[in-house]
């Protein structure tokens, strides 16, 4: 009989790793030069990066998509471009108050780390792991994953914006009366000043600087139009002054109400035969629009009443006319015309009518 004796060939493990980043986590940073400020703020929403170390052991055709709870001695490194570029004693990282990392042997997540440090623009740093693979066969293999943390400079300047439509249309038969603007910078900024001002006369001025701005009023930094005293149209606009990095901006948003009537249709009612001992009779001015009858018109439109001869012989939506100012035809006409908006009494040397209380008389 002859012996001979012979060993079992053991492949080495094939091994790979990669680096997961949280969904949550922003790969590159934003850094806005003019307010200081970072995006997202790692302080607030950390960077959180995980090593996955695997292997494929081809003595056995299986494969270990995460070898974590075989790790051991992990390290983490931070290199910059003033520590240089070694992974040693004076570059090594440990949980604290800026970074936090499983260290806990056998753990599914061993070797992550939660990073709350904010990158500075032009020194991006790469976060190093090492750590080592002990198979049960005794392969022990030293892997090593990097990534890099970088920022970018942005100047993102507040938006000035204005909590109700910068244009609008009031319907004065339809629409609320007050109109409230309020304007905002977003992101809001710390100290800034607004100002409103009015267009009037192609000039723009502080609001309630002259006589034109009745109906308007401001206060804090919000203004209130009270529509239902308005002229054909106002303009404003808002100026927003306010300091970011260290330097002086301003911003300005426009807003314009104009009054419209919506379009309407009129008729004359209660006006039928009449009996010889009348002296008078009382029609009805009907007025219509798409939503249905006007009962209501609120002085915004002229009624005006006419004879055959047109002649002005009454006014208002009811009104009671002598039928001595008719005429014999017994022929009455009706004009019905939109009022416009209101308007102050001004003086030939340009002075304005004012009451008891120095307040701005006002008539369409």
């Amino acid at each position: 009989m002859i012996r001979k004796g012979f060993k079992i060939k053991y492949l080495q493990l094939k091994t790979y790793a990669s680096m997961k980043v949280d969904a949550s986590s922003e790969p590159v940073q934003e850094y806005d030069v003019i307010s200081g400020e970072f995006y997202p703020d790692r302080t607030l929403v950390p960077l959180v990066l995980t090593p996955i170390i695997g292997y494929t052991d081809p003595n056995t055709n299986t494969d270990v998509p995460n070898a974590a709870a075989q790790l051991t001695d992990g390290h983490w490194y931070r290199l910059d471009n003033l520590s240089g570029g070694k992974c040693e004693a004076a570059t090594e990282i440990y949980s604290g108050s800026k970074y936090s990392i499983d260290t806990s042997v056998g753990s599914p997540t061993y070797g992550r780390i939660i990073i709350k440090e904010n990158i500075q623009p032009g020194n991006p740093v790469t976060f190093v792991f090492r750590a080592t693979l002990a198979h049960p066969k005794g392969d022990v293999v030293m892997k090593e994953i990097s990534w890099q943390a970088r920022s970018k400079s942005v100047e993102n300047l507040p938006v000035l914006t204005l909590d109700n439509a910068s244009e609008s249309r009031y319907n004065p038969w339809e629409d609320t009366d007050l109109l409230t603007l309020t304007p905002a910078l977003i992101p809001a900024v710390s100290g800034a000043v607004f100002a409103w001002e009015s267009l009037n006369n192609s000039v723009w001025g502080a609001v309630d600087s002259t006589h034109y701005d009745f109906g308007i009023s401001i206060s804090g930094n919000a203004i209130t139009i009270k529509r239902s005293q308005m002229p054909d149209r106002i303009d404003l606009r808002c100026k927003a002054t306010y300091t970011k990095g260290g330097k002086s901006h301003t911003d300005t948003v426009y807003a314009s109400v104009v009054r419209l009537l919506p379009h309407f249709e009129y008729d004359i009612i209660n006006l039928a035969g009449i009996r010889e001992t009348d002296k008078s009779v009382a029609p009805m001015a009907k007025i219509t629009t798409a939503k249905g009858v006007i009962t209501d018109p609120k002085g915004e439109v002229t009624v005006k009443w006419y004879n055959s001869a047109d002649s002005l012989v009454g006014q208002g939506v009811n009104p009671v006319i002598p039928l001595s100012s008719i005429g014999s035809n017994l022929e009455l006409g009706l004009d019905i015309q939109d009022a416009g908006g209101y308007k102050c009494i001004e003086l030939s040397n340009g002075d304005w009518l004012v009451d008891a209380s120095g307040n701005t008389i006002i008539t369409r």
